[in-house]
């Protein structure tokens, strides 16, 4: 039996990335459109579904937030994919790709 792959905050954001068609560059930037605040929102979000990691170090990752606007995205995100559709569909598909073993998706692609 293999060991699981392991999820990197990095991974995580490239699924966000994927998801809304938002810049990596812009997630991990200062800009704040309504856009962008939400894929970062959604990044910090897929991070702690999917990783071990502590708010602090997604915040640390993400650069330019700390653990307590890690912890508040998480909780936007939650209420947001209540009520926005696209907000459900692109963290579930973020999600799904985040968790997804890079080995298998290598494999597919290479078929």
């Amino acid at each position: 039996m293999t060991e699981p792959y392991p999820i990197s905050i990095s991974i995580c954001l490239q699924a966000v990335v994927q998801a809304t068609g938002v810049p990596r560059d812009q997630i991990l930037g200062d800009r704040r459109s309504q856009a962008i605040s939400r894929a970062r929102m959604m990044a910090c979000w897929v991070a702690r579904q999917a990783t071990p990691h502590s708010t602090g170090r997604i915040a640390a990752v993400i650069g330019g937030i700390d653990h307590t606007s890690v912890m508040h995205a998480i909780r936007r995100i939650e209420q947001l994919r209540e009520t926005v559709p696209f907000v459900k569909t692109a963290s579930d598909k973020a999600l799904r790709q985040a968790m997804a073993d890079p080995r298998q998706v290598e494999l597919a692609s290479a078929s």
